[in-house]
């Protein structure tokens, strides 16, 4: 076996960097497709158990829209406000 004793990792940064980068977009990735079911369990509520299947229709086209606008753009707003309007309507609604 051969031991140098002395070894550098050149691309250290330039790895970490890559790494940092990806677990963010991962990280959104997960973040914006656990709202996005959220949002589409809530529009199904609102369209089954209340019979609104227009404002369902309507919060699940947002859905789909903002959800790539998020994942698009890196925002993570929309689609947290539309989930957050959307349980106000269900409560509503009763």
């Amino acid at each position: 076996m051969s031991s140098t004793g002395n070894v550098q990792h050149v691309q250290s940064d330039r790895d970490e960097a890559a790494h940092e980068a990806s677990y963010r977009q991962f990280s959104l990735l997960i973040y914006m497709a656990v709202l996005h079911v959220a949002n589409f369990l809530v529009a199904l509520a609102i369209g089954a158990v209340q019979g609104n299947w227009i404002e369902a229709f309507v919060i699940m086209l947002l859905a789909i829209i903002l959800g790539a606008f998020g994942v698009v753009k890196a925002k993570k707003l929309p689609i947290a406000i539309l989930l957050l309007v959307s349980l106000i309507l269900l409560g509503l609604n009763d």
